[in-house]
């Protein structure tokens, strides 16, 4: 009875503290091309805190937070396929208050591991715009089909792009997969669910490369007006954000290019 007892308050303990700051964010920052595909800084994340909750502490705040996890050096083609992996941090730990910067750090590193690229071609300028967690807005749209199993995003230029939800060897996505997606109901027991955050597009000459940040979680970010405003960058080295975090959520990024 002791143990019973014991192991149900660990459970409450742990519930009350995933729901206060557990958030997963897998990000990929696009720092420029090859003829094999787009050179990435990959970021995957997870949100948490090791201040305990108590009858007297209910709520956690900003400076208790952290996020924990690794980066990698990867290259992707357009079928989301890795063709490069290289890890750059395997032990990542940052303080959330310091989550911008350290990001920036982490991209210029990642930019100056791109000379063993022979034909990489640098991103010159992009803009990020925010679509607030909607399934559809004026940049783009999620388009579920249950027949065929499968989940699109479609493109501000109307282009339709599959969203690899159902296949694992996209591991940036495993979070959602493994939590979410019933195997048997497939694609039905997601529809609805996947949110878009922000809709990034990055130029080099002619080539346009898009990321859009999917997610779901239960409670949605209080909205940011300075922050959530369409930014543009002139250089890649500028172009790292904040992504705004749902609460209790797992989220990651889509890559692709037209």
């Amino acid at each position: 009875m002791k143990l019973l007892i014991s192991i149900s308050f660990s459970l409450f303990f742990f519930t009350h503290l995933l729901s206060c700051s557990f958030a997963v964010q897998n990000r990929i920052f696009p720092l420029g091309m090859t003829s094999a595909g787009v050179v990435v800084v990959e970021v995957r994340l997870d949100r948490g805190s090791a201040a305990p909750l108590t009858d007297e502490k209910q709520n956690i705040t900003n400076d208790e937070l952290t996020w924990s996890g690794q980066n990698y050096l990867k290259v992707y083609d357009n079928n989301q396929r890795e063709l490069y992996t290289e890890v750059i941090d395997s032990g990542l730990s940052i303080h959330y208050l310091m989550y911008d910067s350290i990001l920036q750090s982490i991209v210029d590193k990642g930019l100056s591991l791109t000379t063993r690229f022979n034909d990489f071609k640098r991103i010159t300028s992009g803009k990020i715009n925010f679509c607030r967690y909607e399934t559809q807005c004026d940049f783009a749209e999620l388009i579920y089909d249950t027949i065929n199993n499968t989940v699109h995003l479609k493109s501000h230029n109307g282009h339709k792009h599959l969203l690899p939800i159902t296949n694992e060897e996209y591991t940036i996505a495993n979070d959602i997969r493994n939590m979410y997606l019933d195997r048997d109901a497939g694609i039905q027991s997601i529809t609805g669910l996947l949110l878009i955050s922000s809709y990034r597009e990055y130029n080099i000459n002619e080539q346009r490369i898009f990321v859009a940040h999917i997610a779901v979680g239960q409670k949605l970010p209080v909205h940011d007006e300075k922050k959530e405003k369409k930014r543009q960058f002139s250089d890649v080295a500028n172009s790292t954000f904040s992504e705004p975090v749902i609460y209790h959520s797992q989220g990651f990024d889509f890559v692709f290019w037209e």
